[in-house]
């Protein structure tokens, strides 16, 4: 296979896997279950919940405090709590209902500009939906996805970034080629 074509599938499969903002993650009702905001360094942290065919509601606005601590500037209810975790603010969601089945985000509020970070949406185990992109755990226990980008600013900017980074590659390389290439001929 030509080397072109090794790196235009590389490139591709990093845009392809950058896609992939949604995770998924089977609980069972009554359960308990904390969604991690990869987000961090800023002032407030948002999450919504949007339930099918309904529009987005806000359940958590916070920020943290002096050591460490979770501020709140507003709580829909004490069923959805925030909680510290590495310089950001993951929602605690205790004794889930048929009604937290739904899509899950974080906003980080950085002056005036609203970052998003990965969607997880959350699956009755008993609803015969099979998770497609499953959250795992990392190296100390906790919860993440698999290649987590929720930290980036935008999916859209990770896409970019990727293609730039495989380009420069392919121009490297190509330009690897041809000096190999040229100082042959001249050894002949």
């Amino acid at each position: 296979m030509p080397l072109p074509c090794i790196i235009s599938l590389f490139v591709f499969s990093l845009m392809m896997e950058s896609l992939e903002t949604v995770l998924q993650k089977a609980v069972d009702l009554g359960d308990a279950v904390e969604l991690r905001c990869i987000i961090s360094y800023h002032y407030e942290i948002t999450w919504m919940r949007q339930g099918p065919n309904e529009v987005p509601t806000i359940l958590l606005v916070a920020k943290l405090e002096d050591a460490g601590k979770v501020g709140y500037v507003y709580q829909r209810s004490k069923h959805f709590i925030g909680v510290s975790s590495n310089r950001s603010i993951s929602l605690m969601i205790k004794g889930i209902t048929k009604a937290d089945y739904a899509l899950y985000y974080c906003a980080g509020k950085d002056t005036k500009i609203l970052n998003f970070g990965n969607g997880t949406q959350l699956l009755d185990p008993g609803s015969g939906m099979q998770v497609t992109h499953p959250v795992t755990k990392d190296y100390v226990g906790s919860e993440k996805a698999p290649d987590d980008h929720s930290g980036w600013a935008s999916p859209l900017f990770y896409q970019l970034y990727a293609a730039l980074q495989g380009l420069g590659l392919l121009g490297m390389i190509s330009a690897l080629a041809a000096v190999h290439l040229k100082s042959r001929k001249q050894r002949v």
